[in-house]
């Protein structure tokens, strides 16, 4: 389509990707790495965030932030800092661990990944 992309798999049905949620899947690593998208994009997050729902976890948008993908491990440590609402707010990079251990930048902090587990820093 001109404007996205419309993906289906046999256990999340048929939804489209498009724009910037589709560029965050790119970098988070597509299908491997957060699934297949389970959901329309959902708005009236705190702070004006949206979402879109994967399989393995969630990209979310602000037009401050742009759109990036979160999967476990760090999603739940994410939830415990208090999700967006927290000190942490949003991410500004995908954190995915398909990436690999890795730091991933928060608008107010930061989110460190080994294989200790999750470490978050507060800017």
């Amino acid at each position: 389509f001109a404007k996205g992309n419309i993906y289906w798999s046999s256990t999340t049905g048929a939804h489209a990707v498009t724009g910037a949620y589709w560029n965050a899947w790119k970098e988070a690593g597509f299908q491997p790495a957060i699934g297949y998208p389970t959901s329309r994009v959902m708005c009236g997050l705190y702070g004006g965030g949206c979402y879109q729902a994967f399989s393995k976890g969630n990209v979310y948008w602000t037009s401050a932030t742009g759109a990036h993908a979160v999967t476990e491990p760090y999603r739940d440590a994410w939830r415990q800092a208090g999700w967006q609402m927290g000190g942490l707010g949003y991410p500004k990079a995908a954190a995915v661990a398909y990436l690999g251990y890795r730091t991933v930048a928060f608008q107010g902090g930061s989110m460190t990944w080994t294989s200790a587990g999750v470490t978050v820093n507060y800017s």
